[in-house]
């Protein structure tokens, strides 16, 4: 087991520039690799451009809240219904090509999933207290050890990604559980308060509602994002060269440097 050691922290991001509002009610907000952003909240699903541009529009309301969405790639959108633990997986033009259901498969209690960039899908199983690597025939394909003798879990996991190269779960008081694309378990990086967190290729980015940081996985090098001046953050997303902040009831674009 690791525990990540901070020492000086060098700094990235330091100039910004203001491209865009997005006037929102209290929607839950996520972004793709090209920039674009989402909110979503009950059944409905906005997309915006990287500008902050309405784009396209999608709602559903025979399967509960729409608790959660992976828009890792904007030509495969996963949408989460944890009340029945249906999935959803819609095109780039927000048609649904394929639906299912995690009871179905088996995982009635799982209530974590995400979309896998090498094909298929990652979930968390709690009965089994293992993740579990589903293709796209959602045959299982790969699990990880069990959680337990990983680390001792304070709390539930409540978070579950894949950058391509990690797979990360987020479990409160902990810390975020690294694992390779075998769901090998290769570290814990202990970060006892987590508002959010973001995996990009080989880095963590972590908000913890004051500051963040990014956090090498293979090198453990931590640098800290200073975030723009009188701006109170309560989410944050980065995608090549945009920084997205919801503060309040606004989502903010900026460009950074």
């Amino acid at each position: 087991m690791i525990l990540l050691s901070i020492c000086a922290i060098p700094s990235f991001a330091q100039k910004y520039t203001l491209l865009a509002t997005i006037e929102e009610t209290d929607t839950s907000f996520t972004t793709d690799p090209l920039g674009r952003i989402y909110t979503y909240s009950s059944g409905n699903l906005v997309r915006y451009s990287a500008a902050g541009k309405l784009e396209q529009e999608f709602s559903i309301y025979n399967r509960g809240e729409l608790g959660y969405i992976d828009t890792r790639d904007p030509l495969k959108i996963l949408l989460f219904f944890p009340a029945y633990g249906d999935v959803s997986i819609l095109d780039a033009g927000f048609s649904e090509n394929i639906s299912f259901s995690l009871q179905s498969l088996g995982y009635p209690m799982s209530q974590l999933i995400c979309i896998s960039p090498r094909q298929g899908y990652w979930l968390y199983d709690p009965a089994q207290r293992k993740l579990i690597k589903l293709n796209e025939q959602l045959n299982v394909i790969a699990e990880s050890t069990l959680i337990d003798r990983v680390d001792d879990l304070p709390s539930d996991p409540d978070g579950l990604t894949d950058s391509g190269n990690w797979v990360v779960m987020h479990v409160p008081g902990l810390g975020l559980l690294v694992f390779d694309q075998y769901g090998t378990y290769f570290k814990t990086v202990r970060i006892e308060e987590l508002t959010s967190f973001q995996v990009s290729g080989n880095k963590i980015l972590v908000f913890n509602g004051k500051k963040v940081q990014r956090i090498g996985i293979s090198d453990g090098i931590v640098e800290q994002m200073v975030l723009p001046e009188k701006v109170d953050a309560d989410g944050i997303r980065v995608e090549e060269g945009r920084l997205v902040i919801r503060s309040g009831s606004s989502i903010l674009v900026y460009s950074y440097e």
